[in-house]
C-alpha cells in the first residue's frame, strides 16, 4: 500500500524541524521563506527567535537540504540578513538571555562590544569557526546592559535608584516594562494559596477557579 502524505497546510515561521511534529525537509525552503518575512517585520522590535532558529539550522545542517553552500550563505541569502551582524546579535542574545523584547540593533551593538577583543575574524581559523562562535558564553554584566538602556531611554529616576543600591537592575527592568514581574513561592498548596491571595484580584481568583 502506498504511503499517504498529509498536507498540513501553509508553513508558519514558528514551525520547527525538531520536536514532536517536525517539518519534513521538502518544506524547509518554505520555512525559510516564512521566517525571512517574519524577521523583516519583527527584528526591529524583537530578535529573540533568531538564536533558536540559527541553532536549529546548525543542528540539522539545513543548508544542505535547501540548496545553500553553508550556514552563512543560508543566513545571507535565505534569511536576507548580514551574517556578521547576526553573529554579533547572537553573542548579545546568548549573554543577555532577555525575557523582554530586544531589538536587533541593540543585540548587535551588545554583541559587537563583546566581540571586539575576540581576535582576527579574517583569519582562516576564524572563518572556519563561522557563526558557531556566537554560542560561546562570554563575560559581561546584565546589570551594566540594563543601566545603559535606562540611561539611553531617559529613565533617570530608575537609574538613580539602581546606582544608589535602592533597587536591583532586574527590578528596574520590570518597572520599566521590559520584563514581566515574577513571584516566588514554596511548591506547596499553602505556598500557592499565599501567592494567589497576595497577587491576584478577586475577579482573577474567580477566573483561576474556573480554569482549574
Amino acid at each position: 500500500m502506498a504511503q499517504m502524505k498529509i498536507d498540513t497546510g501553509p508553513v508558519s515561521a514558528t514551525d520547527t524541524v525538531d520536536g514532536l511534529d517536525p517539518l519534513p525537509s521538502e518544506k524547509w525552503n518554505d520555512l525559510l521563506r516564512a521566517r525571512r518575512i517574519y524577521l523583516h517585520i519583527n527584528l526591529p522590535h524583537d530578535c529573540r527567535c533568531l538564536l533558536d532558529w540559527v541553532v536549529e539550522a546548525q543542528k540539522f545542517r539545513m543548508w544542505e537540504k535547501t540548496g545553500y553552500k553553508s550556514l552563512e550563505d543560508l543566513i545571507q541569502h535565505g534569511l536576507e540578513l548580514d551574517p556578521l551582524q547576526v553573529e554579533w546579535a547572537l553573542v548579545g542574545l546568548k549573554q543577555l538571555k532577555p525575557d523582554w523584547a530586544i531589538p536587533f540593533d541593540e543585540a548587535v551593538k551588545t554583541g559587537k562590544l563583546l566581540s571586539k577583543h575576540g581576535g582576527d575574524r579574517k583569519s582562516d581559523a576564524a572563518k572556519n569557526q563561522g557563526v558557531d562562535n556566537t554560542l560561546i558564553e562570554r563575560g559581561t554584566s546584565r546589570k551594566a546592559y540594563i543601566k545603559a538602556r535606562l540611561e539611553r531611554d531617559g529613565k533617570t529616576e530608575l537609574l538613580g535608584r539602581v546606582n544608589a543600591g535602592a533597587l536591583s537592575a532586574h527590578a528596574a527592568a520590570t518597572e520599566a516594562g521590559w520584563r514581566k514581574r515574577m513571584i516566588q513561592h514554596e511548591p506547596t498548596v499553602e505556598g500557592f494559596t499565599r501567592a494567589i491571595t497576595r497577587h491576584l484580584s478577586e475577579s482573577e481568583r474567580e477566573e483561576l477557579k474556573g480554569r482549574i
